[in-house]
């Protein structure tokens, strides 16, 4: 960790990341035309063909010379569409004269169909170059709907695995070396092949730019399911921190109330979605014809819920997922009615051993049924720090891929201490970006710039960090009617100056103004940038420090204040949802 007067330290970083900077990462995509070159390239920047922005897309060649198209959110990551290789414009051997191949990091080769001749000759040069290529096989979705009619028993996999096979087959015959083919749908990712062309670029590229291409927006599909009547829409709201009760909550009832696949995204991470499903086994939707209502294929995980013994419809359910290499979570739901049941029913009541019996009954169960080694949590939707949660949460985190496990911690409710560590760990983790932001602008020689840049960065970062604490007012406002606690009885607990309030510039110039060697370091920094020869890097220097120091010091403070609220108010709230149940 970088102590706060490390002068050194900072400009090493700083050269480091102007390194980054000089060093942005361009990724080409080409193929034939018609391949769906450039619904990809919208697609992978997360915007759709219609939005501002968008790389055009026809029924002819809309490409007529490399096009940069930058990420909307990530701007030093540029994917470049290429013209379409082989037609008259741009016949395949003089492809290369007209675009600068050597230019580009990684190159993507799209095509709707087989890949052709003009392909295999891209890529063999692509490759005499020590260049990584992947392969991507759009339009998969064409595909599966012909073979769906075409076929007396389809099956999705299978078909699946015979294109792949068959790309590979063919590129082989062409001379293409052990080729890396992904189906993918360009309309949504996240089906098919495309989270597993995400992680091999990731793991093939340089350390320098690998960060490039991980973010902490990516999106986050978790599928909630299981029969008609177990909780799942009380499950949902819990895990985005609303109450059945609140606006944009999953509907509840006594009946099914889940008619499709429903998307509730977080409503503070929104590229973080839970998808209430239908319940499964009903007339509605048969377990036998279940997957053709919804797309198992784009849930990055699954939890399976229910309220009693998981039925021989879950266990067909969990068979399925994991034939797909999906993980999945049982949750034994309602669990607090059991609870009181046997406290009610049992001479010697022991609530730990009651548990344990739960647990074990619903593993045996499942097991019986032919579930290898079931992963069962006992839960309480209305209290989530109650049971199995946060030992769920932890599982569900160590078993993501890592370019989304951030994703995954900045969304959990704060129902223990450990998620409230991890949300720090990973707000710690991206301090040095913005330290290394303000220290690039306080190298340019203008009064007054980095202190205005200084206030303007540090407002959005504590916005994200008051979001993600659940201390912003919105959160507070919604803890003080769960719990008939006046916000004036919750603040004295705060001891962070930001805690629970509106971040503004005078804010943050408040607080700035708070740190005696903050404050000084800042002051500095305007002084030691008109001395000559070292007064820039001084400058530059001292101003991460500054940054970071202070950014170091709030998340603490702030990690503080959540934990203060989830052991003072907590246990409040769960009481007053108790009296709501009786």
């Amino acid at each position: 960790m970088m102590e706060n007067n490390d002068t050194d330290s900072a400009v090493s970083m700083i050269k480091k990341y102007l390194e980054d900077m000089n060093n942005p990462l361009h990724i080409a995509v080409t193929g034939e035309s018609g391949a769906g070159k450039s619904t990809f390239v919208n697609a992978f920047r997360g915007i759709k063909d219609r939005d501002e922005g968008a790389a055009p897309t026809g029924v002819v060649e809309t490409t007529m010379k490399p096009e940069p198209y930058p990420h909307p959110r990530h701007p030093n990551v540029t994917l470049w569409d290429l013209p379409g290789v082989g037609t008259t414009r741009y016949p395949a051997d003089q492809y290369l004269k007209y675009v600068e191949f050597e230019k580009f990091d990684l190159f993507i080769i799209v095509s709707a169909g087989h890949f052709r001749e003009h392909d295999a000759k891209l890529a063999q040069e692509i490759k005499k170059m020590g260049k990584n290529l992947y392969f991507v096989r759009s339009k998969i979705d064409n595909n599966l709907k012909a073979a769906q009619r075409s076929q007396r028993e389809y099956d999705e996999e299978k078909t699946l695995q015979e294109i792949r096979e068959n790309c590979i087959e063919g590129l082989e015959k062409q001379n293409v070396a052990s080729p890396q083919v992904f189906l993918v749908s360009s309309f949504d990712l996240q089906l098919h092949d495309f989270p597993a062309l995400q992680d091999t670029m990731e793991r093939e590229l340089p350390s320098l730019k690998r960060n490039d291409l991980i973010c902490n927006d990516l999106p986050l599909h978790i599928a909630v399911t299981g029969e008609i009547g177990t909780g799942k829409s009380t499950f949902v709201n819990a895990f985005r921190g609303i109450d059945n009760k609140d606006e944009g909550a999953a509907p509840t009832g006594f009946v099914e109330t889940t008619m499709k696949p429903e998307p509730y995204p977080h409503p503070i991470y929104p590229n973080v979605t839970l998808w209430d499903l239908p319940g499964i086994g009903t007339t509605k939707f048969p377990a036998d014809q279940y997957q053709k209502y919804v797309e198992f294929k784009k849930f990055d995980f699954f939890i399976l819920v229910s309220a009693d013994r998981f039925t021989e419809n879950d266990a067909k359910l969990a068979q399925e997922i994991k034939t797909m290499g999906k993980n999945l979570y049982f949750v034994r739901s309602k669990i607090d009615d059991n609870l009181k049941a046997a406290q009610r029913s049992q001479r010697e009541y022991d609530e730990e051993k009651t548990l344990q019996e739960i647990r074990e009954n619903c593993i045996e169960g499942l097991e019986k049924q032919g579930v290898e080694t079931p992963q069962v949590f006992l839960v309480s939707g209305f209290d989530l720090h109650l049971y199995d949660f946060p030992a769920l949460q932890d599982t569900m985190e160590r078993e993501l891929p890592s370019h989304k496990r951030n994703v995954l911690i900045l969304t959990l409710p704060n129902v223990c201490k450990s998620i409230i560590n991890k949300k720090k760990e990973v707000f710690r983790s991206q301090i040095w970006r913005h330290a290394i932001t303000s220290a690039v602008v306080a190298a340019v020689p203008l009064p007054g710039l980095s202190f205005a840049a200084d206030v303007g960065i540090l407002v959005k970062v504590l916005r994200d960090y008051l979001f993600g604490f659940g201390l912003d007012e919105k959160s507070l406002e919604k803890l003080s009617r769960d719990t008939n606690t006046p916000l004036d009885d919750i603040k004295p607990v705060f001891t962070c100056l930001c805690s629970g309030k509106s971040v503004t510039n005078e804010l943050v110039l408040m607080m700035l103004q708070s740190g005696a060697l903050v404050s000084a370091a800042l002051v500095a920094e305007e002084g030691s940038r008109w001395i000559p020869f070292i007064g820039i890097p001084t400058a530059s220097a001292l101003s991460f420090t500054s940054i970071y120091t202070f950014l170091s010091s709030t998340v603490n403070s702030l990690s503080v204040d959540a934990e203060s609220i989830r052991t003072k108010f907590l246990l409040k709230k769960a009481l007053a949802f108790s009296d709501q149940e009786q």
